[in-house]
C-alpha cells in the first residue's frame, strides 16, 4: 500500500515540475511582440498622439539613464541626458516615431533566442514599457512616461 501511495506521489511531483518548466516558457512566448501588435499601437498612436508633451526615458542597461524630451507641434525641441543637453543624434533618436521604428527593426530582425515584449498605452498607443532580453544575456529595459500638455 505504501509503494502505491508512493508512485502517486512521485507521479504528481514529476506533473508539477513540468508545469512549472512549461508554463513560463509558453507565457514568454505569447507576451513576444509581434508586428502587427506594433502596427495597431503605431495607428494608435497617429490618430490620438498629442502635439505638445513632454516625455521621460529611463533606459537601463546595466546603467541607468534618464532621457527628458520636450515636444512641441510634434517636434522634438529639447532633449536632456540625465541633466545635461543632449545631442543633434539624440534628439532624433528618442522620440516615439523613432521608439516605434526601433520596435519595428528589433521584432523583424530578433533571434528566436531573444525576448522582446512591450506594453503600450491603452488610450494614445505609444509604449510605456520595453523589455529586450538579447541571447548574450544582454537586458535592456525602457520605461517611458508622456506628459501631454493642454492644446492651445
Amino acid at each position: 500500500m505504501k509503494s502505491r501511495s508512493a508512485c502517486w506521489f512521485f507521479l504528481f511531483l514529476l506533473v508539477a515540475g513540468l508545469l512549472a518548466a512549461i508554463i513560463p516558457y509558453l507565457f514568454a512566448t505569447w507576451r513576444q511582440l509581434d508586428l502587427e501588435t506594433i502596427s495597431r499601437a503605431k495607428a494608435k498612436w497617429s490618430d490620438q498622439k498629442p502635439l505638445d508633451y513632454n516625455l521621460t526615458v529611463r533606459h537601463d542597461r546595466g546603467k541607468s539613464q534618464i532621457y527628458r524630451v520636450r515636444v512641441r507641434a510634434g517636434k522634438t525641441v529639447e532633449v536632456l541626458l540625465d541633466g545635461s543637453f543632449g545631442n543633434d543624434v539624440e534628439m532624433h533618436q528618442i522620440s516615439i516615431p523613432t521608439l516605434f521604428d526601433q520596435l519595428q527593426d528589433w521584432a523583424e530582425y530578433k533571434s528566436r533566442f531573444d525576448y522582446l515584449v512591450a506594453d503600450f498605452h491603452p488610450a494614445i498607443g505609444y509604449p510605456v514599457r520595453i523589455v529586450w532580453r538579447k541571447a548574450g544575456g544582454v537586458r535592456e529595459e525602457w520605461v517611458i512616461r508622456l506628459d501631454a500638455l493642454p492644446s492651445r
